[in-house]
């Protein structure tokens, strides 16, 4: 599942104010920061850090969750994983996914504003 919807629609109820879009807001942060946090991952593969591969993945991972983006806090968490046992062929892999579901999500969770 791409979202779990029943976390964004949580995330839209935590404003009392119907003029204040918090949940609006979030995705705007998550947009902006998440990409970043990526090309983070990619240049840690080259330098074959796979301390900050996994501490950045956590990081994407958790945010993702926060937003009710199931699908990239999945492959986040894949990516953590294969970081600590330093699998780079299969981390190489799971930044292809991660890239292409990270994409269709935000278009996705803007969709859902």
């Amino acid at each position: 599942m791409l979202l779990h919807k029943e976390k964004i629609e949580e995330l839209k109820t935590l404003s009392d104010d119907p003029s204040d879009n918090f949940f609006k807001s979030l995705i705007e942060i998550f947009e902006q920061r998440s990409p970043s946090i990526l090309k983070e991952i990619e240049q840690s593969l080259v330098e074959q850090d796979f301390f900050q591969i996994e501490k950045k993945a956590h990081a994407l991972k958790g945010s993702s969750s926060n937003i009710g983006a199931e699908k990239v806090s999945q492959i986040c968490g894949e990516i953590e994983e294969l970081a600590r046992k330093q699998k780079i062929d299969l981390i190489k892999m799971q930044l292809i996914l991660l890239n292409s579901f990270l994409a269709n999500t935000i278009i996705e969770l803007k969709n859902n504003i």
